[in-house]
């Protein structure tokens, strides 16, 4: 009797088994045949800063874009700048607040002093609050009935921090995370910007981090005047600053 149970039971496990791996063939043969039939298309929306376009230029959508730096180097305002200037050609924002720091009114007093006509009709703001909200994001992201081409996650490492020691707690999330990101980012063909801070990204998690963002620009201030390095261009530093307008050039 307990031979028969054992024979029925392995049986049963095969069964389970041959299951799962036409799933994962099937599920395999998509990823191919999308690599296959997917095609580059570039980011060339005008940010309205030459300097900001020099640090977009050459990216697809479908590509991340990792600006980091401390605090006041104008990571957020250029998160503004992104969702005005796309919004107004048409382009859907969905915008990631993890810090509680999205100011509308700051994007309106930017069209303003622009002269244009913004509204925040394609800007779709989502406050999060932890790390679980994070994780779950990519799966809100792919149910949404209204498809972004532009995708913000400002700060994306702040949930995965202990604040008080400025240590990230869980470290091996935030890349699972991102690799997630990634992956939805070519999938829907998203141009995502992330933000994050230097000290909270470790020479380990760096080193991952690389593995899936597309291009990563260090951010620092100097008497008013923010100097930007794009890591694969080390010798190529840009400058602008921040005024009423938003980026501006010098």
């Amino acid at each position: 009797m307990r031979n028969s149970f054992l024979a029925l039971a392995s049986r049963e496990k095969i069964k389970e088994y041959k299951i799962n791996y036409v799933k994962f063939e099937e599920e395999l043969a998509k990823e191919i045949n999308y690599l296959y039939l997917y095609k580059e298309r570039p980011f060339n929306i005008d940010l309205g800063c030459e300097a900001l376009n020099k640090i977009f230029e050459g990216l697809n959508f479908g590509n991340i874009i990792d600006i980091y730096g401390p605090s006041r180097t104008g990571k957020t305002q250029i998160c503004f700048q992104l969702s005005l200037m796309a919004s107004l050609k048409g382009y859907h924002v969905y915008y990631v607040d993890s810090k509680g720091t999205f100011r509308p009114e700051r994007i309106e007093e930017m069209a303003k002093n622009r002269n244009l006509n913004f509204n925040m009709d394609k800007v779709k703001y989502y406050r999060i609050n932890d790390y679980l909200e994070q994780v779950n994001l990519t799966e809100k992201l792919s149910k949404s009935l209204i498809k972004p081409s532009i995708l913000i996650i400002d700060d994306f490492a702040y949930n995965f921090l202990s604040i008080r020691k400025g240590l990230l707690l869980r470290p091996s999330l935030l890349v699972k995370n991102l690799q997630e990101i990634s992956n939805l980012s070519l999938k829907e063909d998203l141009l995502t910007l992330i933000t994050n801070q230097v000290k909270w990204v470790n020479e380990e998690v760096t080193k991952k981090v690389k593995d899936f963002v597309h291009r990563r620009v260090g951010l620092k201030r100097l008497n008013g005047v923010v100097l930007a390095n794009i890591d694969e261009f080390p010798s190529k530093r840009l400058k602008f600053k921040i005024d009423s307008k938003g980026i501006i050039d010098l």
